[in-house]
């Protein structure tokens, strides 16, 4: 007989030991971040901006509490990764409870924490991880609001939707999608008639004012960013790329469908809306589970519908990430509509559980011997100490800027004691582009000094841009040559440094 605190100690056991595995693990195998997002990230986090040219920054504000409160730890980004995955399995857990039995939301909840973002992915943290817990904290809370009518939800939707709207832009889509399903039939356009919806647009609204007065007097840069990368050029495009989406959107429905295999069987049979089920919660009128049903549709694919029209119209191509958000509660939904082959055995779901966790983490410890990654093993602190030491080799007072190849430069002043501020342009050759983050200019860097670097294999051993951009800057003879922390013969990294005095 499981009892409502049994269920909740099973899962509170269970997230946790999913987080501390995700943050543990790649602390012991990798000496550095798996992929350049993560330290995009560190460079804005010092500098506490609302943006840069490319994303709106509440994820580094986040990282930079948690850097503060860990003493710059090199967990902290995945620290912060599975704090996000902690507030969707929450979010998808609650959202069960309204509609299912305790067992079959604690195994809703499960369903959704192997998934792809949730175990390897979540060791890249950025933006999308914070638009996966706030785009289900607010279907969950939409969901409440429709259910309940009551206002702290609808107060606490707005909250979710304005800060997952200055973490990534397309968290605008949940809105969207509740809607039109609050349009879709007449119990849903009653609540237009309260004051629920209007104060989750309003709340929304005034904590996105201060990102829509950043972006306005940046001449809409995020967005222009957004409308111009990764655009195709043949017509064929428009059609391949919501394809190529389409089909990116497995990596998060394979382990769904894995998970579902002990309680749906292999195969599922269609339940009618008014059919009783074991895994629906008692005195649940049938017409509560339809629209339930229904509401996860449209956040999942309404949304979904949106991110493919957007990519005929613009012929540009989606990443699959994009669709991340969509669907931690597929396996819900699925609960909802589909017949159980016979009952609902929790401790299957559980065993599938480590099962997928026990492959995720094989694959990851099994990409640590793969040459191709090799970002994950670049000497992090090796290459801070060497910048540190070009630096104070010749002056006594702290490096307040770096420059250079911006990943490069990013690592280095993660490591340094100072951590400098990085002068982040996405490419340092392109001498008509703004720089990325907008707190330094090359001016900053002439006038106070700093230090360059670059990775000589990639730009040479003295880069036009060196002198363009810095003309006093002292090109340094002996370049910083460093191994990676693989397993396999990999050529060395050597960096080349040059620095500009500091103002006398």
């Amino acid at each position: 007989m499981y009892t409502e605190k049994k269920e909740s100690g099973i899962f509170w056991t269970c997230v946790f030991l999913h987080a501390a595995v995700w943050i543990i693990l790649p602390c012991l195998l990798h000496s550095c971040w798996r992929i350049d997002d993560v330290i995009e990230h560190e460079i804005a986090a010092k500098e506490w901006v609302l943006s840069t040219l490319k994303h709106p920054m509440l994820q580094a504000w986040h990282l930079e509490i948690v850097n503060i409160l860990t003493n710059r730890s090199f967990a902290a980004p995945f620290i912060c990764a599975q704090m996000c995955i902690l507030l969707a399995a929450w979010s998808v857990w609650q959202f069960g409870r309204t509609v299912l039995s305790e067992k079959a939301a604690l195994g809703g909840a499960f369903i959704f924490l192997p998934s792809y973002f949730c175990t390897y992915q979540s060791l890249v943290y950025n933006q999308n991880l914070h638009l996966i817990a706030f785009y289900a904290l607010t279907t969950y809370l939409c969901w409440q609001g429709y259910l309940t009518g009551k206002r702290r939800y609808w107060i606490f939707a707005g909250i979710a939707v304005g800060a997952g709207m200055n973490a990534k832009y397309p968290m605008l889509f949940i809105a969207v999608a509740v809607v039109a399903f609050l349009l879709s039939h007449k119990e849903g356009r009653k609540h237009w008639k309260t004051a629920g919806p209007y104060l989750t647009a309003l709340i929304a609204l005034v904590l996105f004012l201060p990102q829509m007065i950043w972006i306005y007097g940046h001449d809409f840069a995020p967005l222009r960013y957004a409308a111009t990368s990764h655009a195709g050029s043949a017509f064929s495009d428009r059609f391949y790329f919501p394809l190529q989406f389409l089909l990116h959107q497995s990596q998060f429905w394979i382990p769904t469908l894995i998970m579902l295999f002990p309680i749906l069987g292999a195969v599922w049979q269609w339940k009618r809306r008014d059919t009783e089920s074991v895994l629906t919660a008692e005195q649940i009128p049938p017409f509560i589970l339809f629209r339930c049903r229904q509401y996860l549709f449209y956040c999942m694919f309404v949304p979904c519908g949106i991110f493919m029209v957007a990519s005929v119209i613009s012929n540009r191509h989606l990443t699959g990430a994009y669709g991340s958000c969509l669907w931690s509660f597929l396996g819900v939904w699925a609960l909802l509509t589909f017949r159980p082959k016979n009952g609902f055995p929790l401790p299957s779901v559980i065993r599938y559980l480590l099962l997928l966790e026990a492959a995720m983490i094989l694959f990851c410890a099994g990409s640590t011997f793969n040459h191709n990654y090799q970002g994950k093993m670049l000497p992090l602190r090796e290459l801070g100490a060497a910048c540190e030491k070009i630096w104070h080799k010749q002056f006594s007072e702290p490096c307040r800027y770096i420059s250079g190849e911006w990943a490069i430069a990013g690592y280095a002043a993660w490591a340094m004691p100072e951590r400098p501020s990085v002068l982040f342009y996405r490419d340092i050759g392109e001498y008509n582009e703004p720089p990325v983050g907008t707190w330094a200019y090359d001016s900053d860097l002439n006038e106070q000094g700093g230090l360059i670097v670059w990775n000589i294999d990639r730009y040479g051993e003295n880069p036009p841009f060196v002198k363009h951009r810095y003309p006093k800057a002292v090109l340094q003879k002996e370049p910083v040559v460093l191994l990676y922390h693989t397993w396999t013969p990999t050529p060395p990294l050597r960096v080349g440094a040059a620095v500009v005095p500091p103002k006398e």
